[in-house]
Parts: structure tokens; C-alpha cells; sequence
């Protein structure tokens, strides 16, 4: 019985002549093969999935976040906000398969560092405050 392409199926390796793949016989034909390419627009993986969008939006808060330490403490709200979209923007990712690990995974770092330094300011600056205004206080 012959395979798929009217030749016998391949013996282990060395037992043909000229090292284990079989001989094209006087007039055979070369066995077709396949077109070997994937349709425009489509990956072997199946179809690409887009970003998730909260990674996206997660990023795009913690890095408005570093100029908004800056301006009124603007950064603890937006590194806060940075940070939840980054949590669930990545349980979503791990969910749905979708890409934008590295997106959620920036908005992490600078909403958590954001935060953070936000909040330090924000005590400092009340402390000091306090401090001043003790000191120039009559009693």
C-alpha cells in the first residue's frame, strides 16, 4: 500500500539509499506540496487579538501621573486610577488572551511610584505647614 503521494511510507532512518528519504522512481513526479503561506490579514495562531484597553488607559494614567506631581498633587488620583486599571487590565489579558502586558505592566510601576510620592509630598508638605505655623505663632 502506497502513502499519500504514491510512494511507500518513510522507512527509519538509513535503511533507504542516499540516507533515509525515498527515492524519486524514472517519471514520477516531485509529491505537491502545500502553499505554504497564510491569507492576508491572518497569523497561524488565529486571528490577533487588539490591546486591551485598560492597559492602555492604565499607562496613559501613570505616565500623566509624573507631571501631575507637579500640579496640586494630581498624581495620587491618577496614579491610583493608573493603578486599579492596570490590576483588572491584566486579569483581563490573562483572561481573554489579548496583548498589552507590558502597557498594564507601565501603568503598575508609574501609578504605584506616582502615588506614592504624591502622598509623601502631600505629608511633607502639611508637616511642614504645621511646623511653620508654629513657629510664628504669639503664645
Amino acid at each position: 500500500m502506497s502513502g499519500p503521494y504514491g510512494y511507500d511510507q518513510q522507512p527509519p532512518h538509513g535503511n533507504t539509499p542516499g540516507g533515509g528519504w525515498p527515492q524519486q522512481q524514472p517519471g514520477q513526479a516531485y509529491p505537491q506540496q502545500g502553499a505554504g503561506g497564510y491569507p492576508y490579514g491572518y497569523s497561524p495562531g488565529g486571528p490577533r487579538r487588539g490591546n486591551n484597553v485598560l492597559a492602555l488607559i492604565s499607562m496613559i494614567l501613570g505616565l500623566v501621573a509624573i507631571p501631575g506631581l507637579c500640579l496640586c498633587f494630581l498624581s495620587v488620583p491618577l496614579g491610583i486610577a493608573a493603578v486599579v486599571c492596570g490590576h483588572i487590565g491584566k486579569s483581563q489579558i490573562k483572561r481573554d488572551h489579548t496583548s498589552g502586558n507590558g502597557m498594564a505592566l507601565t501603568g503598575l510601576i508609574t501609578g504605584y511610584i506616582m502615588a506614592s510620592l504624591g502622598i509623601v509630598l502631600f505629608v511633607l508638605t502639611v508637616v511642614s505647614g504645621a511646623v511653620d505655623a508654629n513657629m510664628y505663632s504669639t503664645y
